[in-house]
């Protein structure tokens, strides 16, 4: 029977420690590769947003667009210039497929201030009203922020108390509150 040293044994636990890392970094590597070349596709689609195929002779005449900033809950952030002779509608089918959200799932536009900072209103009340009826409010360079309705449908009001806060019976904890 072989006696194993320390000297042995470190030597087999950092060879197992390295190969679990570069595994790990290999792992991680290729999710990176197929984010990026996710994220060109998106890109691609969004510049596509700005052409009609249905009409090629629309592209022979100055179709007068709008450069907006098209963003996803910060996996995307794109400048896109989007004809304004385009509805609601007909932009929100074109933002649903690039999104992934399902087409039976509601999408809402927020627009959003030149800064992020400030709503200034949404984009999914009259869909057939085209982006140019917006002049007085839509400028170039704003944000058009996508939002799954369903999920804003989820969230909670922020005034409204959790159940355990509503809760007569009391919880006890070991930890300090300090």
């Amino acid at each position: 029977m072989q006696i194993m040293t320390f000297k042995g044994m470190l030597k087999i636990l950092v060879n197992d420690y390295k190969k679990q890392y570069e595994e790990k970094m290999f792992s991680i590597a290729d999710e990176l590769i197929r984010t990026r070349r996710e994220l060109r596709e998106v890109k691609e689609q969004l510049h596509t947003v700005s052409s009609d195929p249905s009409s090629p002779d629309i592209g022979d005449l100055a179709v007068p667009t709008i450069s907006l900033f098209v963003q996803y809950k910060g996996f995307f952030n794109e400048l896109c210039d989007i004809r304004q002779t385009m509805t609601v509608k007909e932009l929100l089918n074109k933002l649903h497929p690039i999104t992934g959200i399902p087409l039976d799932h509601s999408i809402r536009l927020r627009v959003l201030s030149e800064d992020g900072l400030t709503t200034l209103f949404f984009l999914d009340e009259e869909l057939d009203r085209t982006l140019e009826s917006y002049d007085d409010d839509l400028k170039p360079r704003m944000i058009l922020s996508i939002e799954h309705k369903d999920e804003i449908d989820c969230k909670r009001n922020p005034r409204q108390r959790s159940k355990s806060l509503n809760s007569t019976v009391r919880t006890y904890s070991y930890e300090s509150d300090v």
